[in-house]
């Protein structure tokens, strides 16, 4: 359903050659780890909403009204156990994306207190039930990121909300 879909974040990470470049040898390499990154069916991209965000997130635009009844996450990391939650709005509820951002969100899936110590994660309506959503936000409210995971590049290290993808 999300595949392909527009996207709206809370942040995007820049990426920042000069950063790299004795790792990598790249200077001229200049994008943001935009939210399409996770709708895109490619493994080889991400989005990533950078160091020091608090509780970023992403809204899907399915763009109408679908039957939902699982939300698949594939996570940059497999080994991390991610906190998070996944809400939903219907049409009738926002018309937009900006009219999405302030409207009372209905929870599909709560992972905030135990979280999911795996990736990739599938999630199904807290009530069991298919929802009816135009929309699907997902926060990410914390994760166990060992700083210590890569000597060579600590700046990612620091760096373990990433999502593949969203489905």
């Amino acid at each position: 359903l999300a595949l392909g879909k527009p996207t709206r974040v809370s942040s995007a990470r820049k990426y920042i050659s000069e950063y790299f470049q004795p790792r990598y040898r790249t200077t001229d390499i200049d994008f943001r780890f935009t939210g399409n990154y996770a709708v895109d069916d490619n493994y080889g991209t991400r989005w990533d909403p950078g160091v020091g965000a608090e509780s970023p997130w992403i809204v899907i635009d399915l763009e109408k009204d679908c039957k939902v009844s699982e939300v698949e996450t594939i996570f940059e990391y497999t080994n991390r156990t991610y906190r998070y939650k996944i809400e939903s709005l219907t049409s009738k509820e926002a018309a937009d994306p900006d009219a999405a951002a302030s409207k009372q969100w209905h929870m599909f899936a709560d992972r905030t207190a135990k979280g999911a110590p795996q990736s990739p994660v599938k999630d199904t309506a807290d009530n069991g039930s298919p929802v009816k959503a135009r929309y699907i936000k997902l926060t990410i409210e914390d994760a166990d990121v060992p700083f210590t995971a890569d000597g060579a590049d600590l700046e990612n290290a620091k760096n373990g909300w990433s999502i593949f993808e969203i489905r």
